[in-house]
Order: C-alpha cells, then sequence, then structure tokens
C-alpha cells in the first residue's frame, strides 16, 4: 500500500506534490536588517584629510585588518567576538555617556582625549598604520581623531567634527548610525580649539592643501597583491571576516 507516504487520510487519492515556490522578481525581500555599529565589520572608516595613515573603527576593526598602531579606548574583540587584548598598542580607557558626563567625567574625558591625540601624533610621526577604536567607532575614537586634526594640524573643529561624519557614513553603514553626536566631547573639541589659537600655517587652514604638505606614504609603502587569506583594502591588509 502507498497510503504511507501520503499526507491525506488512507481512503482518499493521493495528489501530486507540489514543490514551494521560488520568489519572484515582482516580490521584492524585505532588506536585510543592519547590524549594530558594534557589530558590523569590517568596522573601520579612513580619515586621509587628517592623515593617509589614519583610520577610525569599532570594536573588531583592530582584528579585521593589519595595522602598526591600534589606539584603543575599549579591550578590541577577536573574529570570534572574544577579548584580545594584544592587539592593542596604547590603551586609553574612558566612557561614553553621550552627552550625560559629569563634570569629573568631562575633564578625564578631555585629559583622555587629549593623550589619545598625542599617540595618534606619535604614530603618524613614524608614517604607521594607525587605528583609533571605541566600542562603535562614533565618539570616543572620533574624538580622538578630530582632537589630533585640531591640537596637531591646525583644523577647525566644527569642520573636523563634520569631516569625521562624512567619513564614517561614506565607508560604514549600521543600524543607528550617529557619528559624532556626544555634544559633551564636540564641545572638548570647540574649547581645544579655542586654546590652540588660529591656524599657524596655509596647510593646517585648509585641509585640500594640507594633503600635499604631510601626506607621504605609510610605513612599508603599498601593501601590492593580496596574500592568501587576506584582501588589498585601501592601503591595508584585510582579513577575512567569517562572522
Amino acid at each position: 500500500s502507498d497510503s504511507h507516504c501520503s499526507l491525506e487520510a488512507p481512503r482518499q487519492e493521493l495528489r501530486p506534490m507540489v514543490l514551494p515556490r521560488r520568489p519572484t522578481a515582482c516580490k521584492p525581500r524585505r532588506a536585510a536588517k543592519l547590524r549594530m555599529g558594534c557589530e558590523d565589520t569590517p568596522g573601520y572608516a579612513h580619515l586621509p584629510q587628517f592623515d593617509e595613515c589614519l583610520w577610525v573603527g569599532n570594536q573588531y576593526s583592530a582584528a579585521v585588518a593589519s595595522f602598526d598602531t591600534v589606539i584603543s579606548t575599549i579591550t578590541p574583540l577577536d573574529l570570534q567576538g572574544a577579548e584580545s587584548p594584544a592587539l592593542t598598542t596604547f590603551g586609553i580607557p574612558f566612557e561614553d555617556m553621550h552627552g550625560a558626563e559629569t563634570e569629573d567625567a568631562e575633564r578625564f574625558a578631555r585629559r583622555s582625549i587629549v593623550r589619545g591625540a598625542a599617540a595618534v601624533a606619535q604614530a603618524l610621526a613614524s608614517r604607521r598604520r594607525t587605528l583609533v577604536h571605541c566600542e562603535w567607532g562614533q565618539n570616543r575614537s572620533g574624538s580622538i581623531c578630530c582632537a589630533y586634526a585640531v591640537l596637531y594640524l591646525g583644523w577647525d573643529a566644527n569642520k573636523a567634527i563634520a569631516y569625521m561624519r562624512r567619513r564614517n557614513k561614506a565607508d560604514r553603514r549600521y543600524e543607528d548610525q550617529n557619528p559624532m553626536s556626544n555634544k559633551c566631547f564636540n564641545g572638548i573639541m570647540r574649547s581645544l580649539a579655542l586654546e590652540r589659537g588660529p591656524a599657524k600655517d596655509s596647510c593646517a587652514a585648509a585641509p585640500t592643501a594640507h594633503q600635499s604638505c604631510r601626506q607621504a606614504a605609510c610605513k612599508g609603502g603599498s601593501v601590492g597583491s593580496a596574500a592568501k587569506g587576506r584582501v588589498h583594502v585601501a592601503g591595508l591588509k584585510r582579513k577575512h571576516v567569517s562572522r
């Protein structure tokens, strides 16, 4: 008897099997949900107008590509999501309270941002491929990079913040994307610019001119052809991500 092959009652006649239909072009699928900014990979943005050797990223970015110097505000994660402190060159931990910082927290953040900017300047002076990262790659790491531009390159604070926002949105796409949204940190950038005084030279006054003044190749030159297991991305060796 063939009754065991049918899902109908035994006494009913067998019916032809109907295969599920594949989606057609006229029925668009729902767009996949974006990852959060602390999860997307490669998770970094390039900041060539600050310096050709400077990137800013999230907690995974240090594990995705090969950087010479990694400045961390939190412990970076490896590609499996485990903490990997060995990826850090300079640790400068401080909190992002999204603009609700207390006076003490603001003072500590300011000291940390200035220390981070100094670490960036030291690394870039040696033409080292440099990553600054936090959890999302939005506020803490972005503020350190902007502070570097303000203090060492003579950028206007508002222009540095606007440039950081543009580069984040150009190179990354993630859920709740809102770079440089901490009003307290942005206020620190503006106060640093006031204390610094006017731009010292034409390079600092105009970012496009600045490119021709300092944008020498990163140490080691271009990466060249991709090696097995890595892909050439914007002068970096990007590791394949299995996440």
